[in-house]
């Protein structure tokens, strides 16, 4: 079937193996490009050696659904008998617990193979075994996670989809693997490594990013002898500045939105490197020809390796060459340059006066701000545009809103530069209580009916919870008002004090001390 038709396997396991089989048995399966065969498990005893290879001269592609091997077990993509065909490629199409694509506690022999991630939601790569594949490549926008690390000894292939690593669980291409810088789409979000060994000049690519921000990074580096080095690279989505980093006079600032970590292994052959750092529009890169990278020294100061931006926005920027080697890399400003990494608007405040709610920011730079605009919403989902600033004809950064909701209002900034470009704060809120005039009467009350009168006339119902002034809750109901109105029978209640208060979902209005007498 699967050699003249095709052959569509959504579930199932084929196990290979249980615990009645010898030692060094051996099983093979027939591999049919226009198949999907289901989950492969290879098992048995873990004393017993017992292997999966394809058929004999087998040289067809072949898709699973996923692939698990027990302890001990092996499956080679080499076929039973001879060595034609060790270059298939195995695609795996999805998992067998939900979860797993690719679990491995015994050997997988990858031979020449390639092995394709491919599915329809996310997989995972696990087991004990640190499994080395020859060619990996991801065609899986869901993404693939590393439950466990991986090597790649000839080629990884970015295609489509995001590997997530850490720090106890990440990929390394290994000697002389290659790979690309990905794309936006596809990289490595988390740690990889790169072992290097050659005297020859040596780029690697590094494609890498975090949490949304593709940041691939080009490492060109020199050695003097074949000794091998590993480069272990991160994206830190974290504050530069915040390290407190002694900054050269060259230098003005560094990011204050990321930073890169480069770990190399202790040794002594590095003769020159370069660094290439991208950069997209959270960067805030407004004057590329002052832009730098900034190197740590090791001793809590930042290193000022030169260079200058590709372009306003987005682009690269290459350093100037070194000899040192930290581990710590960002971009910085130079000196007069007015590239505010990213933070142009350090804080937007918003508090509630008696009258209005005022809105307050400031700007690192305004030199090349050309207009500010503000923006309201009232469930920080749909913003409207509350209003709009020349930076030329204002004295201070501040507005007031005058007719704030009643409820919470949400709000932000945008700065607009005269290049076209733009940033925006972080949102704020307040809350805006309505304040409602109110009688209750009679009051005290002599077993008459408590009775509320609202200068709000527009509000239809509202909440009213009664308590004595010990806290015991007596009356809470939602009440309907006409023209401000309602009535609450004094049956309710006994003989006392009592507090009454008036609210809805977002406000309360006011609480009052009501007295009966019976």
């Amino acid at each position: 079937n699967g050699a003249l038709g095709t052959v569509n396997v959504t579930g199932g396991t084929v196990q290979f193996g249980d615990f009645s089989s010898p030692s060094n048995a051996k099983f093979n399966f027939t591999p049919y490009q226009n198949a999907v065969l289901p989950n492969f498990k290879v098992t048995g005893q873990a004393s017993n050696a017992i292997s999966l290879n394809t058929s004999k001269n087998s040289t067809s592609d072949f898709k699973l659904i996923s692939l698990f091997i027990d302890q001990g077990k092996t499956f080679d993509v080499k076929p039973i008998v001879g060595f034609v065909g060790l270059g298939k490629a195995m695609t795996l199409v999805g998992n067998f617990d939900g979860v797993h694509a690719f679990y491995n506690d015994g050997t997988f022999s990858e031979e020449n193979s390639t092995v394709i991630m491919e599915a329809n939601e996310g997989q995972w790569i696990a087991g004990s075994t640190l499994t080395t594949f020859y060619n990996f490549k991801i065609n899986n926008s869901f993404g693939v996670s590393l439950g466990k690390s991986m090597n790649v000894s000839n080629n990884l292939d970015l295609f489509n989809g995001i590997i997530y690593t850490n720090s106890a669980n990440y990929l390394t291409c290994l000697v002389p693997s290659t790979n690309s810088l990905g794309s936006a789409t596809s990289y490595i979000d988390g740690p990889m490594a790169h072992i290097i060994a050659t005297t020859s000049a040596k780029t690697i690519n590094i494609p890498i990013g975090k949490n949304g921000a593709y940041r691939p990074i080009n490492l060109n580096v020199h050695h003097t002898n074949l000794i091998p080095v590993t480069y272990f690279s991160e994206v830190q989505p974290y504050s530069a500045v915040a390290l407190n980093y002694l900054l050269p006079p060259s230098l003005s600032r560094v990011s204050d939105v990321r930073y890169y970590t480069i770990d190399r292994t202790n040794v002594p052959n590095l003769q020159s490197a370069a660094i290439t750092l991208s950069y997209g529009a959270d960067d805030m890169v407004l004057d590329a020809a002052a832009l730098r990278v900034a190197r740590d020294n090791g001793s809590g100061a930042w290193i000022d390796l030169g260079g200058a931006g590709t372009a306003n926005g987005s682009g690269t920027i290459t350093s100037n060459g070194f000899t040192g080697f930290n581990r710590i890399f960002t971009l910085a400003n130079a000196r007069e340059g007015h590239n505010p990494l990213p933070l142009l608007i350090l804080d937007l405040s918003v508090q509630k006066t008696s009258e209005a709610v005022e809105l307050n920011w400031s700007m690192v730079d305004e030199s090349k701000v050309e207009k500010y605009e503000i923006y309201k919403s009232a469930d920080a989902n749909y913003f409207s545009l509350l209003s709009g600033l020349n930076a030329n004809s204002i004295a201070e950064l501040k507005i007031q809103d005058k007719s704030p909701i009643n409820g919470l209002n949400y709000y932000y900034v945008k700065a607009i530069y005269n290049d076209g470009s733009e940033i925006s704060s972080t949102i704020k809120s307040v809350k805006w209580n309505k304040e409602l005039n109110a009688d209750i009467y009679p009051n005290p009350s002599y077993n008459s009916d408590l009775n509320m009168q609202l200068s709000n006339t527009e509000l239809t119902q509202v909440s009213v919870n009664i308590t004595t002034l010990t806290g015991q809750v007596v009356y809470q109901e939602i009440v309907n008002l006409n023209n401000g109105k309602f009535s609450i029978p004094s049956s309710e209640f006994t003989t006392g004090t009592y507090l009454v208060k008036v609210a809805d979902k977002d406000n309360v209005y006011f609480t009052k001390q009501w007295m009966l007498i019976k």
